[in-house]
């Protein structure tokens, strides 16, 4: 029911020098700078009721009206519709490093999760 996220691969090394497989996409934000991910679950029909969840590593901080949340993980209920469901967040990182943030949909015949990646630099 629901599609496969779109995830650029690696292809396949001849002599496993490069991995192979989905490759999370990357973005990179200064440690001064707001960033606003937008992770978007696709379903190829409506599904009424799926359990979402966001996921941030140590490091990063969602931010709502300016201020950061002490909270590290949002979860909550909803529908999916056909097609496109974007779910945008801002996140700052506190320092340098890189950090994967985690989703996901459950519920359904629903089980996707998506990966993205943000490094945060120095500034």
């Amino acid at each position: 029911r629901d599609r496969a996220p779109s995830v650029p691969t690696a292809p396949a090394a001849p002599h496993s020098e490069v991995a192979a497989g989905p490759v999370a996409p990357t973005y990179r934000v200064p440690a001064a700078r707001l960033a606003v991910v937008k992770i978007d679950f696709v379903a190829d029909e409506p599904v009424d009721d799926v359990a979402f969840a966001v996921a941030l590593p140590d490091g990063l901080r969602f931010v709502s009206g300016g201020r950061e949340l002490p909270e590290r993980e949002f979860s909550w209920h909803g529908p999916l519709v056909e097609g496109s469901n974007p779910i945008p967040f801002t996140v700052r990182g506190a320092r340098a490093g890189r950090y994967t943030i985690r989703a996901r949909a459950v519920g359904g015949g629903v089980d996707a999760t998506h990966e993205v990646v943000l490094e945060v630099t120095k500034g």
